[in-house]
């Protein structure tokens, strides 16, 4: 029986699907709209015909600063403080930071200001400027300095700066929110610098309600943004990050998680040497990565080694010679993660790599041409690929309504969704498919018991074993 010939009253879901191009399954969107997309630094996010993602519910942002008393322009008002790009301004500004009331702003005109150390924030006093690439803070090259720094304040909002690193041979060159509560950054630019926005806790004091949020990210080292352990509370949102490249981190990452009830939403990756969004860590729970537009040379984003209470949902992913979503767990651990309405524009390896993780459900995704890398084994190049670790298999899980389609000359999908594992409470159902290069659904090991796996022709369950 062919594709076309009906079963009963019935024409098989592959029949129907093979039927169209994969033009009109991905809502019109060919090679040349990434190209084009890419240039104008957009990603497409909709997918003609597909569920639109839910609105990620924001985390809660942080309490406003107190009312504002702006002071006059510090170009004209403060001694010593000149924005000439040569003056060392930092006793000067530090000295106006320190003497400035609860509520005060510290205006900083238009120009170019230089410090030679380190720049001390103060609770309940904002920092100003006219625009970033208006007003420019310098660090001044080989100053050995961690540039900007918080520690232990409260009710801090930076705006309208952009914030030069300069040339340093040290690693971390950041603006540091060291054990700090409610702060604002927004509308600045950061270049040339490493661990751009370091927000971190200390033994006494931890971090939280923090927002980040309309900023531009240029010339990066490792990092971007870093949220590390025992942060709360973040609201990192409608970021530019134009590119980050690997220096010194392990796994750096545009925006590197490690905290809880975190959101990233709404936020642009053109270009990341690694990954674009990592969460991990035992203590990290309740973070949604949502409605972000993702290009990298390996993941798009990376959940697991402990990391629990995900969403991904609703994001452009585009990576060139990596996996699009990768959930990862060296210990089998349960991660209760949702990944849906995701569209996987092209990756090189699975569009969604699964590895030793359970309690998860990946729903009503587009995977659109994946494995694109060349001379990659089976198991990378799969539109979902559910594999083991040392510590266990992927297992508990539900793979439903996603729609898996390889067009592209340079993907070599051998399957659309690859289960090469024992494992148990599955369900694999409702998916569509077209262009794998073998078996569409294969499963390489028995499962147990309770399953149900719906295939091209048949159903696969625990109880029954029936066609369609």
């Amino acid at each position: 029986m062919t594709d076309g010939e009906s079963k009963g009253d019935r024409i098989s879901r592959r029949a129907i699907l093979v039927s169209l191009p994969v033009s009109a399954l991905a809502g019109g969107f060919a090679a040349g709209g990434i190209a084009s997309a890419l240039a104008s630094h957009r990603l497409p996010v909709a997918v003609g015909g597909a569920t639109p993602a839910p609105t990620a519910t924001p985390s809660p942002t942080a309490t406003p600063a107190p009312p504002s008393k702006p002071r006059p322009s510090t170009g004209d008002a403060a001694p010593g403080i000149v924005g000439d790009g040569s003056t060392d301004n930092a006793s000067a500004l530090n000295a106006l930071l320190a003497n400035a009331q609860q509520g005060d702003d510290i205006v900083l005109p238009a120009g170019e200001y230089l410090i030679e150390s380190v720049l001390r924030l103060q609770s309940g006093v904002n920092l100003i400027g006219a625009g970033a690439g208006v007003t420019t803070v310098r660090l001044a090259d080989n100053s050995q300095s961690p540039f900007v720094l918080a520690s232990g304040m409260t009710q801090v909002r930076v705006s309208g700066i952009t914030f030069d690193g300069g040339i340093q041979d040290q690693d971390a060159v950041s603006l540091q929110f060291d054990g700090c509560s409610d702060v604002v950054v927004e509308n600045c630019a950061f270049i040339r610098m490493s661990h751009a926005v370091h927000v971190y806790t200390t033994a006494f004091e931890s971090s939280e309600r923090i927002v980040i949020r309309g900023n531009y990210f240029s010339q990066i080292s490792d990092y971007a943004v870093r949220v590390t352990e025992g942060t709360e509370t973040v609201l990192i949102e409608d970021n530019v990050v134009a590119d980050v490249a690997k220096k010194n981190a392990t796994s750096p990452a545009a925006f590197y998680i490690r905290g809880v009830d975190v959101t990233v939403t709404g936020n642009t990756v053109l270009g990341s040497d690694d990954t674009a969004v990592l969460v991990a860590g035992t203590t990290t729970r309740n973070v949604a990565v949502v409605g972000n537009r993702l290009h990298t040379t390996l993941v798009c984003v990376f959940f697991g080694s402990g990391a629990t209470e995900g969403s991904i949902v609703g994001n452009t992913l585009l990576s060139d010679l990596d996996f699009g979503v990768h959930l990862f767990d060296r210990n089998g651990g349960s991660s209760r993660t949702v990944v849906a309405q995701n569209h996987l524009i092209a990756t090189g390896k699975s569009g969604v790599q699964v590895e030793g993780v359970s309690d998860f459900v990946i729903s009503s995704n587009l995977i659109f041409d994946p494995g694109t890398r060349s001379g990659m084994k089976t198991e990378w190049c799969c539109g979902i690929t559910l594999t083991r670790t040392d510590g266990g298999s992927a297992s508990q899980f539900s793979v439903i309504g996603n729609l898996i389609a390889s067009d592209s000359s340079d993907s070599q999908m051998e399957h659309a969704i690859l289960v090469s594992v024992e494992a148990k409470h599955v369900q694999i159902a409702s998916n569509t498919w077209r262009g794998a290069r073998s078996d569409s659904v294969m499963l390489k090991k028995k499962l147990d018991a309770p399953f149900s796996v719906e295939t091209e022709d048949e159903i696969i369950s625990s109880r029954t074993l029936r066609t369609v």
